[in-house]
């Protein structure tokens, strides 16, 4: 027993054995045996062992308890057995603090979670000092997803035992459940200098890194904590994104599929980011056959609904109606319109359904196409209407009608139309600009979420761009801010800056469309602009992380062959890229002559 307080447990094994060689039916021996196996990780001889020592004395409540402990350690426990052996073990000592806490976890677990709650307050009241029952309580708040309340918790257990690094790793995931990746990252640097070898920590630090855009900075944690644990299959996945990062497509195939594999096969958050390692590394058959996870993978923003026909498995269309469904965000509706006039030419009928701000935008272009709200059940995303034969989701095209890159060859640009009386208007807006180049700028989205902000700019750092003399910078940026555009005008002395202030480029496709005709050339940040501006079949420069899996492999995407994406490489911010972007437009001037741009605009 002295060992096994000491952490020495596998000295505290051989004694224990010992014991049991001499006197089998020990009770205490055969208990504490089996606790020394959980401590090491053993769960299933910890049970074992532990119910040897029941079946010998059968009326002692800490060995129910850490029989209850035990099975807890087992995946997809049953935890109204743990539950009923909790309840055991207080009706046999009611004294037990630490089956008081098991018996709450279980409780929650059980969908009880007032009772939990009383119980864990209670223990609070009567233990202040006990830091069990804050990080129990903490934890019962976290499942149900109170992370301030459980942020708390945490943060006092750790006050009363500092030592104690599980609570650090469970505040950890709760400022990550919160969205504070910031507070999370700066958190879990400082704890492992206190907890350097600790693996969970490390995992948590990748996460956090994946999570906050910024991966490349969690491969040596991801690949310690995989190293401790390999066979754990979330820590292949937080690998693999890593890797992904650090564009190394071959080594991050392989942790997905392990990961996989660990499961027994079934793990659609990896076998999502395995599509994206295929694609990044240019093999889109294998990219595509796993794409269709995205529907089943955690955290991701994908709709998915039911439908009562057939989805399209790539047959003929002949004599048929398809619906084409969104199931994901407008980028990705945006990109799939490069393929709608294959699928109109081959079917009878193409009924298009998204969301209201691409209805104008999707009408106008396509004009032979049905185009339409999404129409279904909030509640069961059931469909409300069938009048089409079978469905496919937008995303989905890409797998049947790009099998190869030369398919992508088939797009016919411009895939997307202004109204020219429009662009017209817009034109007689700016003056000089007959003879000026004009250049669209975007420097960020209006979703500065930690994820993505590394590929965006603040104004100030973009403003150098407009010191370009003899150009007119058209704002592209929607939902920019008023002291955004006073300084951007501020700072455009040698050139020109005009915005739009009554065009709501946001909400209004078919004016960001026409706005996007009048350029010349289009910097943008990687947003809905730079799609706008491909699609529209003008130049663009984009900048931002690898996007490997939009490159396909390839130099320049063939998505979107006017658009020149610059990667930021691990070593470098975005800000570091405006020098190279003024010397290239410098460069790009001298051959400019706007004559692509009037005959675009009909004049």
């Amino acid at each position: 027993m002295a060992f096994q307080k000491a952490g020495d447990l596998e000295k505290a094994q051989r004694l224990y054995k010992q014991v049991l060689k001499k006197a089998p039916s020990h009770p205490d021996a055969n208990h504490l045996l089996g606790v020394t196996y959980r401590q090491l990780g053993d769960p299933m001889k910890a049970i074992q062992q532990i119910q040897k020592a029941i079946n010998i004395a059968n009326d002692r409540g800490p060995f129910y308890a850490n029989l209850a402990r035990a099975m807890s350690d087992i995946p997809n426990a049953d935890n109204e057995s743990i539950l009923a052996l909790t309840r055991r073990a207080l009706d046999l000592d009611p004294t037990l603090v630490d089956a008081w806490n098991l018996h709450a976890i279980s409780l929650s677990k059980c969908n009880m979670e007032e009772e939990a709650e009383l119980i864990f307050q209670r223990l609070i009241q009567r233990h202040p000092n006990h830091p069990d029952g804050y990080r129990n309580y903490g934890v019962m708040l976290r499942d149900a997803k109170q992370h301030e309340k459980a942020i708390t918790f945490f943060s006092k257990c750790i006050l009363m035992d500092p030592e104690g690094a599980e609570a650090y790793v469970l505040l950890a995931k709760s400022l990550q459940d919160n969205g504070d990746y910031d507070k999370a990252r700066d958190f879990l640097e400082k704890t492992l200098k206190r907890f350097p070898e600790n693996d969970e920590l490390h995992h948590e630090f990748a996460k956090t890194c994946f999570r906050d855009g910024n991966a490349i900075d969690g491969l040596a944690s991801a690949e310690f904590a995989s190293s401790v644990a390999p066979r754990n299959p979330d820590r292949q996945v937080t690998l693999g994104v890593c890797l992904l990062a650090h564009t190394r497509h071959k080594d991050a195939i392989e942790a997905f599929r392990k990961s996989i594999d660990l499961v027994g096969g079934n793990h659609p958050t990896a076998e999502w980011n395995l599509s994206l390692a295929y694609l990044g590394a240019g093999n889109l058959k294998k990219g595509w056959e796993h794409h269709r996870a995205r529907f089943s993978a955690d955290n991701l923003p994908v709709i998915c609904r039911k439908f009562n026909k057939p989805a399209w498995d790539g047959e003929s269309l002949k004599g048929k109606t398809i619906l084409v469904h969104a199931d994901q965000g407008v980028g990705d509706a945006l990109r799939a319109s490069t393929i709608f006039s294959e699928v109109i030419a081959e079917a009878d009928k193409v009924i298009i359904e998204g969301s209201q701000k691409l209805l104008e935008p999707f009408a106008y272009s396509f004009p032979e196409a049905v185009v339409r709200l999404a129409s279904f059940e909030a509640d069961t995303m059931e469909a409300t209407i069938d009048d089409y034969d079978c469905h496919t989701a937008m995303a989905d095209l890409q797998c049947f009608l790009r099998p190869t890159i030369e398919s992508f060859n088939k797009a016919r640009f411009p895939c997307l139309k202004a109204r020219q009386g429009r662009v017209q208007e817009l034109y007689g807006r700016l003056p000089e600009a007959d003879d000026k180049p004009i250049i669209g700028i975007s420097w960020r989205s209006r979703n500065l979420g930690s994820a993505r902000v590394r590929n965006y700019f603040s104004v100030i750092d973009f403003a150098p761009i407009l010191e370009t003399e003899g150009c007119i910078f058209l704002n592209l940026q929607y939902a920019s801010l008023d002291k955004e555009i006073r300084y951007l005008e501020h700072k455009a002395d040698r050139g020109q800056f005009f915005h739009f202030p009554d065009v709501d480029q946001f909400n209004n496709l078919m004016d960001a469309g026409a706005m996007t005709e009048l350029c010349d050339l289009v910097i943008t940040a990687p947003t809905s602009v730079s799609d706008m501006a491909a699609l529209h079949n003008v130049p663009c420069w984009s900048f931002g992380d690898p996007q490997a899996h939009f490159k396909l492999g390839q130099e320049i995407s063939p998505w979107y062959p006017s658009m020149h994406h610059t990667v930021i490489t691990p070593e470098q911010t975005v800000v570091d890229l405006v020098p190279e972007i003024v010397d290239r437009l410098e460069i790009w001037k001298k051959d400019f002559s706007p004559e692509p741009r009037l005959k675009r605009i009909g004049l």
